[in-house]
C-alpha cells in the first residue's frame, strides 16, 4: 500500500511532524525587572505589637509560593454567654417518633426531651493594652465589661 493511499486521521493542528532532525531556534533578549513587597506600619502599630514579634518566611510547595508571616501577641479576653436555650428530641429514635408516630401514641407514650444551650464565645482583643502604660483605663474596661455595651432595643 502506497503513503499516498493510507487513510488520513484528523489533524486539527496541521499535519504531525515527525522530523526531529530540525529544530527551530529563535535567541530572546529579556530583562531582569526587580520586585518587592512592601506593607508599611506606623510607629502606633509597631509600639504595640514589638513584643514578641515573629517574622518567618517560607516556600510553599503545594501552591509554589513565598509566604511571609509576622506574628505577635495581642492581650485581650474570651467572654462566653448563653445566648439561647431549645428543647430538642432525645435521640434519633425520639426525632422519629415527633415527626411519624401519630399523636395518639405520642400521648400515650410521651417523648423523651433534653435541653441545649447555644453559647456564644466573644473574643475581645485591644493591641492598646501592649504598652508598658496604656493612656486610656477604657480600653481595659471594655474588654472586661460586656453588659455595658449592650443596646436595648
Amino acid at each position: 500500500m502506497s503513503s499516498q493511499n493510507q487513510p488520513r486521521f484528523f489533524e486539527p493542528f496541521g499535519p504531525a511532524r515527525h522530523d526531529l532532525s530540525m529544530v527551530e531556534l529563535e535567541r530572546i533578549l529579556v530583562d531582569k525587572i526587580r520586585v518587592e513587597v512592601t506593607h508599611r506600619w506606623d510607629r502606633h502599630h509597631l509600639d504595640c505589637l514589638r513584643n514578641h514579634l515573629n517574622l518567618t518566611v517560607a516556600l510553599d510547595p503545594v501552591a509554589q509560593n513565598l509566604v511571609f508571616r509576622l506574628q505577635s501577641y495581642v492581650l485581650g479576653k474570651d467572654t462566653s454567654y448563653v445566648d439561647a436555650t431549645e428543647r430538642v428530641p432525645a435521640d434519633w429514635w425520639q426525632a422519629l417518633r415527633q415527626r411519624w408516630f401519630p399523636g395518639w401514641w405520642l400521648r400515650r407514650w410521651p417523648l423523651r426531651w433534653r435541653v441545649i444551650e447555644i453559647r456564644r464565645i466573644e473574643r475581645r482583643m485591644c493591641p492598646h493594652l501592649n504598652r508598658k502604660f496604656p493612656e486610656e483605663q477604657r480600653h481595659l474596661e471594655w474588654i472586661v465589661n460586656r453588659e455595658r455595651d449592650k443596646v436595648e432595643t
